[in-house]
C-alpha cells in the first residue's frame, strides 16, 4: 500500500474509532496504536523500498 493510501485510510479508521463513544477509554487507545502502528510498518517498508541512498 502507498503511503497516501494509507493516510486516508488511517483518516478514515481514526475517525470510525473516534466517533464510537460506547468504546472504552482501554480500547480506544489499543485500537489507536494498532492503527497508527500499521501506518508506521507501511511508510518504513515504502522508505525502504524507496530509498536511493542505498
Amino acid at each position: 500500500m502507498e503511503p497516501i493510501a494509507m493516510r486516508k485510510l488511517y483518516v478514515e479508521q481514526s475517525g470510525l474509532i473516534l466517533a464510537d463513544d460506547g468504546l472504552p477509554d482501554s480500547q480506544l487507545v489499543a485500537e489507536m496504536r494498532a492503527l497508527h502502528m500499521a501506518y508506521v510498518i507501511v511508510y518504513d517498508d515504502w522508505f525502504a523500498a524507496t530509498d536511493r541512498r542505498k
